[in-house]
């Protein structure tokens, strides 16, 4: 199994107000709708790790997708990126021991493609089967992305990364295992950090 994790639990300080209800244009959803549309398109499960206090986050994610996305409430939140991504690697493992490899991604990256997506699974399923620590980077004409997969030798690592330290510490302690996919797709290298983008 492959599954897909994203991250919407930050308190989106530089955008001035909260990035998960921002629409785009009149006609998009909010932005955490929209990103996760297309990840659900690609993966099977598909979780989302909001905070604690955000009851209605949880509720919109709930209306928009049923069961479809696997809502993980973290305490660890507060404590940043890195805290609540390793408290939602937790709680995956411990209901889905089968699981392959995993790719973590942004909920406020609404331009990457489902297809994209689509292709980054299939590369994963395309490992070989003893290929056991292989952690997967697309890149866009030289400029890496996200979602960024690993198989499951990396994430128990993935579990005990803290503070607001990602992901991107395990890819630096780990450059061998570090494979690129290259996309035609502009969008996986594109998060709003600010409204006016």
């Amino acid at each position: 199994m492959i599954a897909a994790l994203i991250l919407a639990a930050g308190y989106s300080r530089r955008f001035g107000s909260d990035k998960r209800h921002y629409r785009r244009t009149s006609e998009k959803p909010p932005m955490l709708i929209e990103t996760l549309s297309k990840y659900t398109q690609a993966f099977d499960p598909c979780f989302v790790v909001i905070r604690t206090d955000d009851g209605e986050i949880g509720r919109l994610l709930a209306a928009h997708f049923d069961q479809q996305v696997q809502v993980i409430a973290s305490h660890e939140a507060v404590f940043g990126m890195g805290a609540s991504l390793a408290d939602g690697v937790r709680h995956i493992l411990a209901k889905h021991t089968e699981l392959h490899g995993l790719f973590v991604g942004h909920g406020d990256m609404p331009l990457v493609r489902s297809g994209s997506l689509a292709r980054l699974n299939q590369t994963m399923k395309g490992l070989s089967p003893f290929m056991s620590e292989a952690i997967l980077r697309p890149e866009f004409n030289g400029v890496p992305g996200h979602p960024v997969g690993f198989t499951h030798g990396f994430l128990h690592e993935l579990s005990q990364l803290s503070g607001d330290v990602g992901a991107k510490s395990v890819l630096t302690s780990h450059p061998s295992a570090v494979q690129t996919v290259d996309l035609d797709d502009p969008g996986i290298c594109v998060d709003f950090d600010k409204p006016e983008q």
